[in-house]
């Protein structure tokens, strides 16, 4: 969640395209299990992209969840796993839309396509790696804010000594 007003200005001024990495694991449809464990052995990523074949981006497939399914006797292609469209990213869009499609997608990760029309998968975004981010730019601009104290707010340490008048004696 955006924590405070402050936040809104310089959080619309990220942008996905230069925080995404540019590597990552895209499979076509067409091919089969096999070849998907083949190419993404358990444990080596955690979604892979898949596209049709126009290149277009089609679903999000976890390698480790697609074990024990299909066979010898009952091919199956990593197309016909295929359920809901993926939740995607642009280059263009802000950090705060990427941490709202997280959010929705229930995602680790996200891939970034290149436009609406080509659908291509360019690259992708982790929620750790944009919390992460959030978090270092908000202690940067929190931390260039200036104290309106200044030498009159309390050190760390100080101790305030109460004083009292003497009061008359009856």
């Amino acid at each position: 969640m955006i924590r405070s007003p402050e936040d809104v200005g310089w959080i619309n001024e990220l942008l996905i395209g230069p925080m995404m990495r540019r590597d990552p694991a895209v499979i076509s449809a067409a091919l089969s299990l096999d070849e998907l464990h083949r190419r993404y052995p358990a444990g080596s990523t955690k979604q892979v992209f898949v596209v049709d074949g126009d290149g277009q981006l089609s679903a999000i497939v976890d390698p480790a969840e697609t074990h024990g399914v299909g066979g010898k006797d009952d091919p199956k292609t990593v197309g016909e796993l295929l359920a809901a469209p993926p939740v995607y990213l642009l280059p263009g869009d802000d950090l705060r839309t990427a941490l709202n499609r997280f959010s929705e997608a229930r995602q680790e990760t996200l891939p970034v396509i290149d436009n609406l029309d080509g659908r291509r998968v360019i690259g992708y975004l982790s929620e750790a790696y944009a919390l992460r981010r959030y978090a270092h730019e908000l202690e940067r601009h929190r931390g260039s804010r200036s104290d309106d104290a200044g030498i009159f707010s309390p050190a760390a340490g100080d101790v305030s000594v109460e004083t009292r008048e003497p009061q008359p004696e009856n």
